[in-house]
């Protein structure tokens, strides 16, 4: 196994870390990547950033299977009509009260999550999910859903 970094440099791209989404950029003036090579991905690196954020403040300690349940309910709210589409949006989302109430504090547009949320956020981004199409999540039951209750992981409850 060979550093991509140090790949990278002996063929004179420039090579940038990214510490908030834990992704590397390489650049290099002349050189194209074809289309087909291009990652065409559904979401943008704010959409990792807020969603790692999220789980950072609601799930910090807890397993990644948990982080990545957090994540999944968030983007399960932008795929449902009563909810906004936009990652941003459902996080901000005050339709039906505050539903992060720690995204509403003054630190949280300038968390920085740590890596285990970033990896959860990429791994709901890209399609893992274990929480089917939960829409909340508590960590105590919500007595008048136990009708809707999915799965607890963690010592939280995930609801449809």
């Amino acid at each position: 196994m060979v550093p991509v970094r140090y790949l990278a440099e002996i063929k004179g791209f420039e090579v940038k870390w990214d510490d908030y989404t834990y992704s590397v950029e390489l650049n290099k003036e002349g050189v194209e990547v074809p289309a087909s090579s291009v990652l065409n991905r559904s979401y943008t690196d704010d959409d990792i950033i807020w969603l790692a954020r999220i789980i950072h403040v609601e799930a910090r300690y807890l397993s990644i299977d948990a982080k990545v349940a957090i994540a999944n309910v968030v983007l399960n709210r932008t795929k449902h009509p009563d909810f906004p589409d936009t990652v941003y949006d459902v996080i901000f989302d005050s339709k039906y009260g505050k539903q992060f109430p720690p995204a509403h504090t003054a630190a949280f547009r300038q968390l920085k999550p740590d890596e285990s949320c970033v990896i959860a956020a990429k791994m709901a981004l890209e399609g893992i999910n274990n929480v089917d199409k939960c829409l909340y999540f508590n960590n105590q039951p919500f007595k008048n859903k136990s009708k809707d209750f999915y799965i607890k992981i963690d010592g939280e409850y995930f609801y449809y």
